[in-house]
């Protein structure tokens, strides 16, 4: 009998010839392997005894008429742990020839195929992949990851019933169900991951899934500086056009393809909302991570059953009715986009993503014409648009945000755009173009403050980043030194001088 882990089932390494081993670790190895183009994720089996595996048959049946929990009234990240707490009182009783410090290994894995997710859970635990995908009965699962981009892996589901048993188990535990009449689900689960599931007849290949995982603590603006997403003279910029100086925060489109990272931009980007102001946040799945202490969440729900559906459309107009100071949508799609861009007319420091694999120019345009629609006064409502892309360089992948554009207005359906960063492919490089900002002259006209000295505040910003880039700060941290940085810009940026590591200040001298 295959252990629990096994089943699926995974295909061993000697069955495939390994080129190169680009990574190893415990748990699993990236290989490059002959006839494939893509590296191979090979998820390894747990070695067991003879005795621990004749073991394991008996013990399933034991442990599903003993063990009396009902996994959907626990909370996902307990289950486990749950099962196997309970399942040692059941195996210390009936086995005595397995050593104590295996009996819970045993049970672990035991737990994973009964209330898990099996042969996926360990891909599920890798904080390196951002997709875990079951493409079809009889083809290898594909994950996505963070360094390697696409790969195979060595686990395989040979039947339509081990396809489904998961998929169960996923619909469950988002709440949803899945059958003929509603054969495709796209939803959150408890843990914050995206789920996509569509079954046959709509799927031709057999039941397919897909798990978008999102990382339990998000990613900060030092983090896309240190990643290279962005740079810190853009990321100063930026900031300037989200705080507005208090008096012009910007509205913002993030535009770009599907896993380029616009997101995670947008989420990072709000640490410069100050916390005096009320923040609303609008999404299909909740995937947003904001640092903020008011912050009122809100999402969107599909026909259910007896339940209506709650559109971003509904969202967006009753939270204009809930006094926010900055209203943040997940992503702006179909019918629902000329109600986000009516909400841009009426507010300032609203953000929002758009799907777009084109540029700035044509992104803008395309929103104008039908089906969208969007009137062109409306467009003019949006003071920038920051394109993001996800790209293969040299058999790696990066997300770059390659253009940062003001939007001066549109006239017989051509939008007129003020470029302010390009990111040059040639030095990897995302670079202020000499163009003056459009938003940073209308700060200064309602602020009463000089250009000149809005342009040194831009620098003393971009000092204070890269000052915070020789700390460890996670996203709180840095919100914070934000936050301080408004009460007493002096004070904040005199702490951050003294907190400066040695050899910095060592370069400087």
């Amino acid at each position: 009998m295959k252990n629990p882990a096994e089943r699926g089932a995974q295909a061993g390494a000697a069955e495939l010839e390994v080129k190169e081993v680009l990574e190893s670790s415990p748990t699993r190895d990236i290989v490059l392997v002959e006839g494939s183009s893509i590296p191979v994720y090979m998820v390894k089996s747990p070695q067991l005894t003879p005795a621990e595996r004749a073991a394991l048959s008996s013990l399933k049946e034991k442990l599903v008429d003993e063990i009396k929990i009902e996994p959907g009234k626990i909370p996902l990240e307990e289950r486990e742990k749950v099962f196997v707490r309970e399942g040692l009182k059941v195996i210390e009783r009936v086995t005595k020839e397995i050593p104590s410090d295996r009996k819970k290994f045993l049970l672990e894995l035991i737990a994973n195929e009964m209330v898990g997710y099996g042969p996926l859970a360990p891909m599920l635990a890798d904080d390196n992949l951002e997709d875990v995908m079951i493409i079809g009965l009889g083809a290898p699962v594909h994950i996505f990851h963070q360094k390697y981009g696409m790969c195979a892996t060595n686990v395989y589901f040979r039947d339509e019933h081990s396809i489904m048993a998961i998929i169960d188990k996923a619909s469950r535990d988002a709440g949803r169900r899945i059958d003929l009449r509603q054969p495709l689900i796209d939803s959150r689960m408890p843990d914050g991951n995206r789920l996509n599931i569509i079954i046959p007849p709509i799927s031709l290949t057999g039941p397919i899934l897909s798990i978008r995982k999102f990382k339990s603590t998000a990613l900060s603006v030092l983090d896309l500086i240190k990643l290279g997403t962005l740079s810190t003279d853009s990321a100063a910029f930026l900031w300037l056009l989200v705080e507005g100086m208090g008096v012009r925060p910007a509205n913002m489109l993030f535009a770009g393809g599907t896993g380029c990272g616009k997101t995670t931009t947008l989420g990072a980007l709000s640490s410069f909302v100050p916390e005096r102001e009320r923040v609303i946040t609008i999404e299909d799945a909740a995937e947003l991570k904001l640092p903020h202490r008011h912050w009122i969440r809100l999402e969107t729900r599909l026909p259910v059953e007896a339940l209506e559906e709650v559109t971003v459309d509904q969202l967006v107009r009753n939270s204009l009715r809930m006094r926010p100071d900055r209203l943040i949508i997940g992503e702006a799609r179909g019918l629902g986009i000329p109600t986000v861009f009516t909400a841009f007319s009426g507010h300032t420091g609203c953000m929002c993503t758009i799907h777009s694999n084109t540029t700035a120019e044509e992104t803008l345009a395309r929103l104008t014409r039908p089906p969208i629609s969007v009137p062109e006064l409306l467009i003019s409502a949006v003071d920038a648009i920051v394109m993001q892309r996800r790209l293969l360089i040299k058999n790696k992948y990066i997300r770059r945000v390659t253009e940062i554009a003001e939007v001066v207005g549109v006239e017989g359906g051509k939008v007129k755009l003020n470029r302010t960063h390009k990111w040059n492919p040639g030095t990897d490089e995302i670079r202020q173009v000499d163009t003056p900002s459009l938003v940073l002259q209308q700060i200064s006209e309602l602020s009463g403050i000089p250009q000149k000295d809005i342009l040194k505040e831009l620098k003393r910003r971009e000092e204070v980043l890269k000052l915070m880039l020789g700390r460890e700060m996670d996203v709180f941290s840095v919100n914070r030194a934000i936050q301080d940085y408004y009460s007493d810009p002096d004070g904040a940026l005199e702490v951050l001088e003294r907190q400066r590591p040695p050899s910095e200040s060592a370069k400087d001298i």
